[in-house]
C-alpha cells in the first residue's frame, strides 16, 4: 500500500467561489476534493478552484 500513496500523491482541490480560501481561514470551503493523482495534474480547472499538497490534506485529518 505504501507504494500507491509514493506513486500516486494525493491530489487537494478546494472549491470555492466567493474568493482564495486563505482570504478567510474563519470560514468553510464550498467543496473540498482530496484523491490520489493517476494521470498528473489538471491543467483546465476554472479559476475558483485551488490546488493544495498533500499536507494540508493531512492537517484536515
Amino acid at each position: 500500500m505504501r507504494n500507491v500513496s509514493l506513486d500516486n500523491p494525493l491530489n487537494v482541490q478546494v472549491i470555492e467561489e466567493k474568493g482564495p480560501p486563505d482570504s478567510r481561514p474563519e470560514l468553510p470551503v464550498e467543496k473540498l476534493y482530496i484523491y490520489r493523482i493517476v494521470a498528473g495534474q489538471r491543467i483546465d480547472m476554472p479559476g475558483f478552484v485551488w490546488n493544495r499538497d498533500e499536507d494540508f490534506a493531512l492537517r484536515l485529518s
